[in-house]
């Protein structure tokens, strides 16, 4: 029943993603439909669903415990960044792409596949270790995330990056703002009322689909060859996707205990490259094709490792 639940996930992914190609090799869409819905996604619904994460009425852990698995969650990217930069230096990846490249191997798509796998394996009660151990996911990725990919579009545009100059404004966006103040708020437990997180949370039901109808109509403009990528991808993909977790699993059992938040941590770090990797590459003028090919032989490979690598890890 648990593997049965991941491959039914994991096959509702593709699925979403096949009626956005569909619909664009259909031509149902008109021209610059894919730019309208990258900005919902990444303006209005993506910062619902951060928010959504802590609007509940689910009881919390102590603000210490909270605290204690934020750190360990902030540390595990911290590796995460540390292994994706030492690959893309053995790999001589090039200045345009190496932000593309770095975010990929970081950034996995723990929301849409990550929290239901979770739900399946470990029950409802886990998701919400998930949503803490995710928090840093935010943050990072529209701070750290959107600096690697601005420094991308510079190199992109004949510099070589050596005329960026960082400005923190870049990082002034909702899903920051959103980012922040779901911290807040899970260390506070402030409440609020019914129809505010309603609200909320249906504005943020919109991301995943959006998003993987922005991923379909991505692969759609691109000949099928393009899709299987390069060796290089290839070798990003297996690090996301296996190094990674397993890297986590030694780490984190040096510091929890709890069978339920070690297995939960590690479904959350085997997840494929996140969707909104390619997206926000298409927003901030990046390797968006890259990261196309990644989100798709990731999830791919992904069918054949989520399930064995929980069930040797857990």
């Amino acid at each position: 029943m648990e593997l049965a639940s991941i491959y039914l996930v994991m096959a509702e992914l593709f699925l979403v993603m096949l009626v956005g190609y569909c619909c664009q090799r259909g031509r149902l869409f008109p021209e610059g439909t894919q730019a309208s819905l990258t900005k919902l996604v990444v303006y209005l619904a993506n910062p619902c669903i951060i928010l959504s994460s802590v609007l509940t009425d689910e009881a919390m852990p102590s603000a210490g415990s909270i605290v204690r698995l934020l750190l360990l969650s902030t540390a595990c990217y911290g590796v995460m960044f540390l292994l994706a930069w030492l690959v893309v230096r053995l790999l001589r990846i090039e200045p345009g792409q190496r932000g593309g490249y770095l975010c990929m191997m970081v950034f996995s798509n723990c929301g849409f596949v990550g929290f239901p796998v979770v739900q399946a394996i470990f029950g409802s009660g886990a998701v919400f270790y998930a949503a803490i151990i995710n928090m840093p996911f935010y943050p990072l990725l529209y701070g750290v995330g959107v600096y690697l990919l601005l420094r991308d579009k510079s190199a992109r545009q004949g510099d070589g990056g050596a005329q960026f100059h960082f400005r923190w404004v870049d990082l002034l966006n909702p899903n920051m703002i959103a980012s922040l103040l779901a911290i807040a708020i899970a260390l506070t437990g402030v409440r609020f009322p019914a129809l505010f997180t309603d609200t909320i949370q249906t504005l943020g039901g919109l991301t995943t689909p959006l998003a993987l109808l922005c991923i379909g109509l991505m692969f759609a403009k691109r000949p099928l060859r393009y899709i299987l990528g390069t060796p290089s991808l290839w070798l990003v993909c297996v690090v996301r996707i296996v190094v990674m977790p397993v890297v986590l699993w030694l780490g984190l059992r040096l510091f929890l205990s709890e069978p339920v938040v070690i297995g939960t941590a590690v479904a959350i770090f085997a997840m494929p490259v996140a969707t909104m990797v390619p997206l926000l590459c298409a927003e901030y003028g990046a390797d968006e094709t890259t990261a196309v090919q990644g989100v798709f032989l990731s999830t791919v490979l992904s069918l054949i490792t989520i399930p064995i690598l929980i069930t040797l890890l857990t």
